[in-house]
């Protein structure tokens, strides 16, 4: 079934009959139907622009002026404006045209009521519209309405006890862009925030992480498609809902392609969610072909250069690794892991699990693709919440491979394994962070450019929430590399070493920051779980270059003249058994990625 899960019925714009229409061309299963907001909306080119830089504002480094533009639309005397004519909105919605439709229509049609707790009697409007089976739950508008979100409360109440959801389009301020109050408040609630959770987004989508009964709907008119990508790779499809708004002025403001993106963002869900999908992370055509390219290249470019690099180290073949990253990019695999537009691939989870089981028969395969860890994992985290200045300095250029990146967490005074007991403070002085701690075992610090720091911001907070992740350029006065701390009785040298960093009062700007305050932990959780899969299949490929030199030794090692020793019955044994636990650790790892990609990090870990 496909779901547009938000739209506003206006006959005035758009007759019954006309919607019907639409859908069946578009082939849409059903429509969640919600009173018009306002009479009929007025656009021109200057709202157009105005709502460009909105968006950009609130989805980049200028949040606080994008929700200042975002309130800016709506009047104290009740009306609406995008730079033009105003419409009046309406301060209780009329439920009866949706309901009308239910009835005509009800294997097309179910409704949101849309209250106004401000109006007369909400709760009990609530009630009386449960009673007919078309009502799935209630819409709030409280940057419509000029309400906080705390007013919802007793309506809230309801739909919990009822098992019905709620969708709220939330305002800027403290009050009405409250998204925290009725998650926490009513923790059996599924509250879907509108629009993707404008004009909150990033911080919304944190929080969001933290709790299961969070989630948006990606409807127009104020997200564009790269605004929708980043809330799918934030959430996962399993937490985003589709629609199209509905039709909000005679001039066509949506045009019909917004039914169509339903459509295909639905089909996208359905393939992503779960929901319809055929459990399938075979190789594809795609991933088979890219398979062969790296296989053939490791053979020609990367495996010659082993032997050197085990017995005099990394840095004796950086010359000749860097000639051989040159001609990685020409295969059209580098940095597989980003979107195209970014200088990747586009290679989605599963895919690039595919290819990294293949860049790991050598040590050297991920560097030579720039695919390599910790990089890896600081792009994502980079695409995902940094913003548009910390993506131009630092991954940009890591993108392309002119630099390299680490990431600095554990610590020597406290447990590796329990991320949010730190040591390492950031206090805050003026516009600054100053940095003091001490880490270990941070892979590939030695030659760096900057490093991703994981310190404490808030001290006197829950234990999840104390931490941030800042970027600490190593040229900073204040950091220091202390060593390549030995590993199995080798300290590497350049990106393949593992150091000791101290950070002696390192000062760096309050917008080296990535994501919210206190959301270090979420961030790391983000950053890592995509992080264990490419780490998985890495071994997976390093087991299977073991298992071919295995093969290839009892096939040709002689017991005595003709007498081989893959002969013996406990070698051959031993054969069988490596083959069944490879094979099976792949297709879990595989099906960990595929259970990932459809339902999102969170619901993947049941």
């Amino acid at each position: 079934m496909i779901l547009d899960a938000h739209y506003h019925l206006d006959p005035r714009l758009e007759s019954v009959d006309r919607l019907l229409a639409q859908m069946q061309e578009h082939r849409i299963d059903r429509v969640a139907l919600i009173a018009a907001p306002c009479d009929p909306l007025h656009f021109g080119r200057a709202a157009i622009a105005v709502g460009k830089a909105m968006r950009r504002a609130l989805a980049g480094a200028a949040p606080r002026l994008g929700r200042i533009l975002y309130s800016s639309t709506v009047r104290r005397t009740g009306r609406v404006s995008f730079l033009g004519k105003s419409s009046a909105i309406y301060s209780a919605p009329d439920n009866d045209a949706v309901e009308l439709a239910l009835s005509a229509h009800p294997d097309k049609f179910v409704g949101w009521v849309f209250l106004n707790p401000r109006a007369k009697a909400p709760v009990e409007e609530a009630e009386r519209r449960f009673r007919h089976a078309g009502w799935i739950g209630v819409k709030a508008h409280p940057f419509w309405h000029r309400y906080p979100v705390a007013a919802l409360d007793e309506v809230a109440a309801l739909c919990q006890q009822r098992d019905k959801p709620m969708l709220v389009h939330l305002g800027a301020g403290e009050q009405r862009g409250d998204f925290r109050h009725l998650p926490a408040r009513f923790p059996r609630l599924k509250i879907v925030y509108a629009h993707a959770g404008i004009p909150w987004y990033g911080a919304l989508w944190d929080d969001a992480l933290r709790r299961e009964n969070v989630f948006v709907d990606l409807s127009s008119p104020y997200l564009d498609q790269a605004l929708r990508h980043r809330a799918l790779r934030s959430l996962g499809a399993s937490r985003c809902l589709y629609g199209s708004d509905g039709k909000s002025s005679g001039r066509g403001f949506r045009p019909r392609i917004s039914i169509a993106f339903t459509v295909q963002t639905s089909r996208r869900s359905r393939r992503s969610s779960g929901q319809e999908a055929v459990m399938d992370f075979s190789e594809s055509d795609r991933v088979r072909e890219c398979r062969q390219v790296v296989r053939d290249f490791m053979k020609k470019e990367i495996y010659p250069l082993e032997p050197k690099s085990r017995q005099e180290g990394f840095a004796a073949v950086l010359p000749k690794l860097k000639a051989a990253r040159a001609k990685a990019k020409e295969t059209g695999l580098w940095a597989a892991h980003l979107p195209e537009e970014w200088g990747g691939a586009g290679f989605s989870l599963t895919e690039f699990a595919h290819l990294s089981e293949e860049l790991g028969h050598s040590p050297l395969g991920h560097y030579t693709f720039n695919v390599q860890a910790p990089d890896v994992g600081n792009m994502e985290l980079l695409l995902s919440h940094g913003t548009a200045e910390q993506k131009d300095r630092w991954l940009r250029p890591l993108v392309r491979g002119d630099i390299r990146s680490c990431f600095t967490m554990t610590e020597p005074e406290f447990a590796g394994s329990n991320p949010v007991w730190l040591g390492t403070t950031a206090t805050k002085d003026g516009n600054s962070y100053v940095i003091r701690g001490h880490k270990w075992f941070s892979s590939a610090a030695d030659g760096a450019a900057f490093a991703v720091c994981m310190a404490v911001t808030n001290p006197d907070a829950a234990p999840h929430q104390r931490a941030s992740m800042i970027i600490v350029p190593t040229d900073t006065p204040g950091f220091e590399l202390v060593r390549n701390i030995s590993v199995m009785g080798h300290r590497g040298a350049d990106y393949q070493s593992h150091a000791e960093v101290m950070y002696h009062g390192a000062r760096v700007p309050l917008a080296n920051r990535l994501g919210e305050e206190g959301a270090g932990f979420q961030l790391a959780q983000a950053r890592l779980g995509a992080g264990r899969i490419h780490h998985c299949m890495r071994w997976i490929g390093i087991c299977e270059r073991a298992f071919d030199i295995l093969c290839r030794h009892v096939i040709t090692r002689e017991l005595a003249p003709g007498d081989l020793l893959a002969s013996r019955q406990l070698v051959q044994q031993w054969v069988a058994e490596s083959r069944a636990e490879i094979d099976a650790a792949r297709l879990l790892v595989l099906h960990a990625a595929w259970t990932i990609e459809q339902k999102g990090t969170s619901e993947a870990r049941e």
